[in-house]
């Protein structure tokens, strides 16, 4: 009896095939065309809505058997039938029954053996690169290379791939607070030439000594920037003074408006800095509802202060004032060194001595100027004037800066005799002459000999010997 296989329906069209014979083998062949094509239909079935544009990635739909057709799953792949879905087996086709409910599924037929391999697809698009791969651990160090020779080698290493960073650190602890600086020094007055640091502009300070003054300013300056100065913090100012002075005049110029202050003046030897005494006598140096001070009395004030001495300014109170400056005037009254500059009476004294005419005239400093007395003089006074000394021997100064000298020695008796002059020539002797010496009976001669800028020697000029007696001569030179 003929079976009747019943097809699922494509298209809305339901085939039944007959199958020819009742082998096994054909029946398992059969199924295995409707698994196939019922796959196929899936396919077909999911692309209700196609996609109509592609990657050029798509699957391809291969048919075989009775469809036709097939290509790239985009958009609506075409697909037709050539004949009969499955071949008509061999056999007598029979009637055409009533299509029955579809039988059991058969026995799952042996594996068919595999198909020979298809050619090769072409190479597909390249994919995107993918991410990084972790990077792996460090190698371990390689053996050290054997010492190259002798020379100069630029080696380049290859930076190592950065670190992660690590997470940034916990915030140090404060450190200690540091001790507290020294209270700045003062500003000291400056001395003439010497640059001090930029400040405030201040008052004109008095007009600067050269090394030959007798006279010097010596002080000191607080500032208390744009505010009152507070007495409590302002530190003591010490200047040397290094010549004999008398301290004559005392100064104090302010800013910061009119107000009120009072300042010491201490001195102390070198040797014992810091043991101060006052030099005001009690009378300090004070500004009351004022500005300035300026006092060159100093009544009840040890003026005078010694070589090497430290003079210390002391603020004692201030009131309202922003600045101060306090400023002693010294007057040098010590004797003169090198070119150190001359007092007044040292002066005269220099003239005066330099005239070398002491004796004669009498030289006087007033109103600054030096006047000479001339009252009592000779007949001789401009012989006197350049200098002489009369007498059985002296000297006689001229114009042209000759000199003659004269006097009297004890004439050689059978040996020399030596002569000094009244006043040494001060750079040479021409000539001296000399009289002849005498006896009871008749004179002899005599002789100059070892002449000098000072004297001679007077020796005999005869073989016989020059009786006791005086000679007399008389010498020039410059």
């Amino acid at each position: 009896m003929a079976r009747k296989i019943q097809l699922p329906a494509v298209g809305g069209i339901r085939k039944v095939i007959t199958p020819g014979g009742t082998s096994t083998a054909d029946l398992a062949n059969l199924q295995n065309q409707i698994n196939a094509l019922q796959a196929q239909l899936n396919q077909l079935q999911a692309l209700q809505h196609p996609n109509t544009q592609g990657s050029g990635s798509e699957a391809f739909l291969a048919v075989r058997g009775a469809l036709q057709g097939g290509g790239p799953m985009v958009g609506n792949v075409p697909l037709t039938t050539t004949g009969p879905l499955v071949g008509i087996l061999e056999g007598e086709q029979g009637e055409q029954g009533d299509i029955g409910p579809p039988g059991q599924a058969g026995a799952r037929g042996a594996t068919g053996p595999a198909g020979a391999a298809g050619p090769a697809g072409a190479d597909g698009d390249p994919g995107e690169d993918g991410p990084p791969g972790a990077q792996g651990p460090q190698g371990p160090a390689g053996a050290a290379g054997a010492a190259g020779a002798s020379g100069f080698m630029l080696m380049i290493s290859e930076d190592g791939a950065d670190g992660d960073p690590g997470p940034p650190g916990l915030p140090g602890a404060p450190g200690a607070a540091g001790a507290a600086g020294p209270p700045g020094a003062n500003v000291i007055f400056p001395v003439p030439g010497q640059d001090g640091e930029d400040g405030e502009l201040g008052f004109p300070g008095p007009p600067g000594r050269d090394s030959n003054s007798i006279t010097q300013v010596r002080g000191c300056t607080w500032s208390g920037g744009n505010s009152a100065i507070r007495q409590n913090q302002m530190t003591d100012v010490s200047v040397i003074v290094p010549e004999d002075c008398d301290v004559v005049r005392v100064t104090i110029l302010t800013k910061g408006g009119s107000g009120s202050c009072q300042v010491d003046v201490q001195s102390a030897p070198l040797a014992g800095y810091g043991s101060f005494s006052t030099i005001t006598g009690g009378t300090l140096p004070a500004i009351s509802s004022a500005l300035t001070y300026d006092n060159s009395t100093l009544t009840g004030w040890l003026t005078h202060v010694a070589a090497s001495t430290t003079l210390n300014f002391h603020l004692v109170s201030t009131s309202v004032f922003t600045e101060i400056t306090v400023m002693v005037t010294l007057q040098r009254t010590g004797s003169v060194t090198g070119s150190a500059g001359y007092t007044d009476a040292q002066a005269v004294a220099a003239v005066a001595s330099a005239l070398a005419n002491t004796g004669n005239v009498a030289f006087t400093y007033s109103g600054g100027a030096i006047s000479a007395n001339t009252a009592g003089a000779t007949a001789n006074s401009w012989a006197q004037s350049l200098g002489s000394s009369t007498g059985a021997s002296g000297y006689q100064k001229l114009p042209s800066g000759l000199i003659i000298q004269w006097g009297s020695f004890s004439l050689p008796v059978g040996s020399t005799t030596s002569v000094s002059f009244p006043l040494t020539f001060p750079n040479y002797v021409f000539a001296v002459t000399t009289s002849q010496g005498h006896s009871t009976s008749y004179g002899y001669p005599f002789a100059v000999e070892s002449l000098t800028t000072s004297g001679f020697t007077a020796a005999p000029d005869c073989s016989g010997g020059i009786n006791s007696g005086t000679g007399y001569y008389i010498a020039i030179g410059r």
